[in-house]
This record gives structure tokens, C-alpha cells and sequence, in this order.
């Protein structure tokens, strides 16, 4: 240790730690969107009555008072930040949650199409080169036939009506789901064109796992607009 050499250690983390590593979990989605301006009112109403509900704004002008006489209270201002914290929290769990669309070809290509241009606009206004970047996408998203406009009023237009031509596609696959069913029955074809007849059963098999998964998901649905609760039996 004393002539300051670097060294290896190598740990058995079962043995020491008593278990196998655990991982995090995937990051949660964000409760609210500034972007849906529906969510906006809703969030501002219920969290100004979770901190009504809890005296808040009456502590404030406590903590004030104290600012304003030099006499610092270190715990009231901790409180206030840790109720300020679940009022957001609490706001958050009553906005409603917007499912994202099913995977379609189309819907993933105009995602591409956006990315593509957001890259472009970033391009524009910090002059940055993103060559490899909007290579990348291209790459890995397959074939993209869109040639990006030249200047950034027109990637700024461009990335406006793509926006408006997701927003619409999600929310017509959310109502009847055409474009992932079409896409689910090219792929059953193409699987037994070529004799695939085992995968061709597996994608079926998805197809119907998926669409009573959906049924399930209107039925409880429908059982949460019935605050009296459901049917405890049905007679057959």
C-alpha cells in the first residue's frame, strides 16, 4: 500500500452480500405531461387542495415571518418542502394515464421520421454536427425514406405536423388497433409462406393472449365506474 501501486480485488457478492445482486427496476413513466395541457388544470386543482387540506400556505407565511425576523426554523422548512413533495406526488396519481399505442410499423416509422427531425433542429440551433447521430437512427430503425428539409423553419414545421400525425395514429390504434392487427396477420402469413407453421401458431397465440388481455382491461375498467362494487355470482 505504500509504494501507491494500483490493485484487483475481486468479490463474491453472493457470499459477502448474502444473495444475489438486486437491480433496479425500470424507471417509471412521468405522471403528468406540461405538453397535454388537459393534465395542467387538473394537476394545479388537486395539488392546491392536498396543500389547503394540510395548512400549507399558513405555515408559509410562519416560515416567513421567521425569515423576516432572523429567527431561521430549520424544521417548520423542512416540513413545508416535504409536504410541498407529496402534494406533486398526489396531484400526480389523479391526472389521467394515457397508454401508449400498440407497436405498428407505420406508428414506429413516424417515431423515426421525429427523432430524425428533433436531431436536425438540435443540428440547427446549436450547430453542432449530428451526421452520425441521424446516421444511427437511420441504422437502426431500417429503411427511412425522408429526406430532412435544409433549414430549421422547415424542420421546425416538419417536426410540428409529424408530432400532429403520431398523435393522431396512437390515438385511432388505441380505438380499434388496425394497424397492429394487420401487422400481426402479415407476419402469420409470411411465417407460413414459408413454412414456418410453429411460429405462425406462436404469433396467433400472441394475438389471442392479446386480445383477451384488452377485454380484461375494459371489464375492470367498466367495474370501476360501479362504486357499489361488481357481481359477487352470476347464475347459470
Amino acid at each position: 500500500m505504500g509504494d501507491h501501486r494500483a490493485f484487483h480485488v475481486d468479490f463474491d457478492t453472493a457470499k459477502l452480500l448474502g444473495g444475489k445482486p438486486t437491480f433496479a427496476n425500470a424507471k417509471a413513466t412521468r405522471d403528468i405531461n406540461s405538453k397535454k395541457h388537459h393534465q395542467i388544470p387538473i394537476h394545479v386543482k388537486h395539488r392546491i387542495k392536498h396543500l389547503e387540506k394540510h395548512k400549507f400556505f399558513k405555515q408559509l407565511e410562519e416560515l416567513q415571518k421567521c425569515i423576516d425576523t432572523d429567527t431561521p426554523n430549520d424544521r417548520l422548512a423542512q416540513k413545508l418542502d416535504h409536504q410541498f413533495h407529496r402534494s406533486a406526488k398526489h396531484a400526480g396519481k389523479k391526472c389521467p394515464q394515457h397508454p401508449r399505442g400498440p407497436y405498428s410499423p407505420k406508428i414506429a416509422q413516424i417515431r423515426n421520421v421525429c427523432q430524425l427531425l428533433h436531431q436536425a433542429i438540435t443540428q440547427h440551433q446549436h450547430s453542432y454536427d449530428m451526421t452520425e447521430a441521424i446516421q444511427a437512427t437511420r441504422d437502426q430503425a431500417g429503411s427511412i425514406d425522408y429526406k430532412l428539409p435544409s433549414t430549421l423553419p422547415d424542420c421546425e414545421a416538419a417536426c410540428t405536423q409529424k408530432r400532429k400525425e403520431l398523435m393522431e395514429a396512437e390515438k385511432e390504434e388505441l380505438t380499434d388497433g388496425k394497424l397492429c392487427k394487420m401487422h400481426q396477420e402479415e407476419l402469420i402469413a409470411s411465417n407460413l409462406d414459408e413454412g414456418n407453421k410453429e411460429h405462425a401458431q406462436l404469433l396467433r397465440q400472441m394475438k389471442r393472449a392479446e386480445a383477451v388481455s384488452k377485454v380484461l382491461t375494459k371489464l375492470r375498467a367498466v367495474r370501476g365506474l360501479n362504486k357499489e362494487g361488481g357481481l359477487s355470482y352470476i347464475s347459470v
